[in-house]
């Protein structure tokens, strides 16, 4: 209780004083406008390229702000705050049979990561509360409770799309071709729910907004290559904009092959998660910030120490680059950085940072155990 207390602390702190990113706590706030105004947010912006589910937060949210003297910014990062403490949480409940001390080390490794902190204390996203149902999703998986399980991954799905890429990593081991149909149905459930009204008006619409989305190229070798472009190497035109458009074919390939080697090596759930966040961000042009925090409490449970070291370094200071670049109010700067210096520093963390997932990957799929090699 002591460290949750400081971690929600620390939380608080940092959500009050940062602004968050400019653009992500303004789209907060056009959505929640949307709905006390009784618009279908699929029709009247593309500000929300979501399932409906969270949009309804900022709404909350915005009257908590008109209501007391705490900004809009801090009381829409709630959510992002609770879910990290329950995702330390669980990773110190994962191995009861573990000592104190080891599972201590697991919750303080997500709780105070720097890349966690960034993400969900000052910029502002809401990736955490999506990680905490997919991970909640494992726990009962793992305890054979699958109802709860399913039930669990489709409220994530709900949030975020990505999710249902997991779905097959989370089949896999059922005992029937029945129980597989039952999950994958749950799994869709709270996304039908949630997204009936707007199916009723606006299907179109909406599945087109959902599926259609593709992550900024902020990070990894998209970057790279995007900027390449930008700046007149000819040569990485057609191979970036031919990426893109076959994003979801190269997710859909790395999600065969994360499934093939996991029922080969007969990996723990948990890896195999890990796994396939790993390949997604090998093969997948489009990498924003929010997302380098999906594998952090995968890769604690994996427990390869010296991975998630580097992973962590190397992450942040992609991290601190970007925002200082973009969105340097989030980390308490004056004013942006700019200069080739700083354009050239970003290429370079970008493409140390995708060979480093690559060599991750590596990690991850050569089926050694983290706690025979030393990790």
């Amino acid at each position: 209780m002591a460290i949750l207390s400081v971690a929600l602390a620390l939380r608080l702190g940092l959500a009050y004083a940062s602004p968050g990113a400019s653009y992500d706590i303004e789209s907060y706030r056009i959505q929640a406008q949307a709905v006390w105004a009784g618009q279908n947010i699929y029709e009247v912006t593309y500000r929300h390229p979501y399932p409906p589910l969270w949009m309804y937060w900022p709404a909350v949210a915005l009257k908590l702000s008109e209501a007391t003297n705490l900004p809009f910014h801090f009381w829409v990062k709630g959510p992002a705050i609770a879910a990290d403490l329950g995702i330390g949480w669980l990773l110190f409940a994962w191995s009861p049979a573990a000592s104190t001390t080891q599972r201590r080390r697991r919750a303080m490794g997500y709780l105070f990561n720097p890349i966690v902190l960034i993400i969900s204390a000052m910029h502002g996203q809401f990736d955490s509360a999506v990680i905490a149902f997919i991970l909640l999703a494992a726990r009962w998986s793992v305890d054979r409770q699958l109802i709860r399980s399913a039930l669990s991954l489709s409220v994530a799905v709900a949030l975020k799309g990505f999710p249902v890429l997991l779905l097959p990593v989370f089949l896999i081991g059922l005992a029937s071709w029945g129980q597989a149909a039952l999950y994958a149905a749950l799994t869709a459930s709270v996304f039908v729910l949630i997204s009936a009204p707007y199916f009723a008006v606006s299907g179109r619409r909406l599945l087109g907004i959902v599926l259609s989305y593709n992550s900024t190229s902020d990070h990894s070798y998209g970057y790279v290559l995007r900027e390449l472009k930008i700046n007149g190497a000819a040569v990485t035109e057609p191979l970036w904009v031919t990426l893109r458009s076959i994003a979801r074919w190269l997710q859909g390939a790395a999600t065969l092959g994360v499934m093939a080697i996991s029922v080969w090596r007969k990996w723990p759930l948990e890896r195999r998660v890990a796994a396939m966040f790993v390949a997604m961000y090998a093969v997948s042009p489009g990498l924003a910030s929010q997302q380098m925090l999906w594998i952090v409490p995968f890769l604690i449970l994996t427990r390869h120490r010296r991975a998630l070291l580097i992973y962590t370094v190397i992450s942040t200071a992609a991290l601190i680059l970007f925002y200082a670049c973009y969105f340097p109010d989030v980390i308490f700067l004056p004013a942006a950085w700019s200069g080739e210096a700083i354009a050239v520093g970003r290429l370079i963390i970008s493409a140390v940072w995708w060979l480093m997932v690559v060599g991750l990957l590596g990690v991850l799929l050569n089926g050694r155990s983290a706690a025979s090699n030393g990790d």
